[in-house]
């Protein structure tokens, strides 16, 4: 799928949507903000343990190509809201449909990376037997890992495999709430 021609939400300092649709290359040099939904799937095995799907990102990605990153995540095209990107992104990655009901979300912060962005980051409880499909060649792989592997992971100076680093804070959140929501489940 070519996501070339998708215009991209633009959002003032405050995080309140222009309503104006931009290329994404208006976004490049800092100029305009922009924001994104972020998914991370999970589910508990039998045991109760809980794991975290991650994707493989294709080789054929511009930004971070063979990085291991959020389950699934894009950014929010004109005229759409967070949850329909959340919806839309988890179709044409993993060919996941996502039930809005579902969607728990957990923290929004503002991030300067390769775009200004606003991230809007849910986590979503799966059953585990559900099938992927990648839609749209953007996701090579998809691979469960328990939280404190992906602890491991972040500490690792040197990792053999990359993760997208989306920063300690953020990252900290992430595992605080996933963690709090395992836990309420299981009493």
């Amino acid at each position: 799928m070519n996501h070339d021609d998708e215009l991209w939400q633009e959002f003032a300092v405050n995080g309140a949507s222009t309503n104006q649709g931009f290329p994404k290359t208006a976004f490049s040099n800092h100029a305009k903000i922009c924001a994104s939904a972020h998914v991370w799937i999970w589910r508990q095995t039998i045991g109760g343990d809980v794991e975290i799907l991650l994707q493989l990102r294709s080789l054929n990605k511009i930004s971070r190509p063979g990085y291991w990153d959020i389950s699934t995540a894009g950014k929010i095209n004109a005229g759409e809201t967070v949850l329909d990107t959340a919806e839309r992104e988890a179709m044409e990655e993993i060919d996941l449909p996502i039930d809005r009901e579902k969607l728990h979300y957990i923290f929004s912060d503002y991030h300067i990376g390769t775009h200004k962005e606003f991230r809007h980051i849910f986590l979503y409880k799966i059953n585990g037997d559900e099938e992927f499909n990648f839609n749209d060649r953007e996701v090579t792989d998809l691979k469960w890992f328990s939280p404190s592997q992906l602890k491991s992971w972040l500490l690792d100076k040197n990792p053999k495999e990359k993760i997208v680093p989306h920063g300690d804070p953020y990252y900290s959140q992430l595992f605080a709430h996933v963690e709090r929501l395992a836990t309420r489940e299981n009493s």
